[in-house]
Order: C-alpha cells, then structure tokens, then sequence
C-alpha cells in the first residue's frame, strides 16, 4: 500500500507532501534536510498514535497529540526498535527487549484464537 503524507510541518519541514510507493524505502539526504522530522516526527509519530489506539479503551492517558501534518494515508498501527538496544539476557526476544511484549500479550489476549494470523488479528483492531 502508498504511504500519502500531505502538509508535513514538523521542525523544519514547510508543508512537504511525499508519496512513498510499495517495498523497502531508503530516506537519504545531507545533514539538517528534514529525514529524521519526516520519518520520526511525522510519519512514525502518526504510526504510533494508531498504535496506542488500539490499545485505548476510552483512556485518555494514553493519548497522544497528533502530528503536524495535514494527512497521512496508508499507514498502520507502528513500532520502531532502536539499533542500540543493549539487553544481556540471552533469553530475551525483540518483543520482551523493546518493551513490546506488554502490547502483543494484551493483543492477543483481546482477539486472538488459535490458527488466526496476527495480520487479520490486528486488521480486525484497526475497524
């Protein structure tokens, strides 16, 4: 699916529109061009709110402000994981080391069955 995003105002980008196609996207640019106001402070940002809301069930202490955009299309519920995430525990996964597996045992507690893909489960959060 196209990733949309239209008037992004967030530090110094001036009201950017991109259209991000299929596939895997590099995001390149010289020092000060507004990469990471793009991919983390609109476009992740924006990810995120969905994220948390489909884990809101009418609190608003999870709640965040929304980005500094005019829209985003295209997008789903998002994480970001760190590449210096230090975690000794050989037993850890990416889920317990990132602070994901909270969300994911609540996920799952919520909607899922057995032998129902985590792709529908979460599609299902989303309506």
């Amino acid at each position: 699916m196209e990733i949309k995003i239209r008037g992004a105002r967030e530090n110094n980008l001036k009201d950017v529109d991109i259209d991000i196609g299929d596939g895997l996207t590099v995001v390149t640019g010289i020092s000060g061009s507004g990469k990471t106001s793009l991919v983390f402070n609109t476009m992740y940002h924006e990810a995120r709110c969905r994220f948390l809301e489909v884990f809101n069930s009418g609190s608003s202490r999870v709640r965040m402000p929304p980005a500094h955009v005019r829209s985003v299309t295209g997008i789903g519920p998002t994480i970001a994981v760190g590449q210096n995430l230090l975690n000794r525990n050989p037993g850890s996964t990416l889920a317990s080391a990132s602070g994901l597996h909270p969300f994911l045992r609540l996920l799952f507690a919520r909607n899922g069955s057995t032998g129902r893909p985590i792709v529908q489960m979460i599609r299902g959060c989303q309506q």
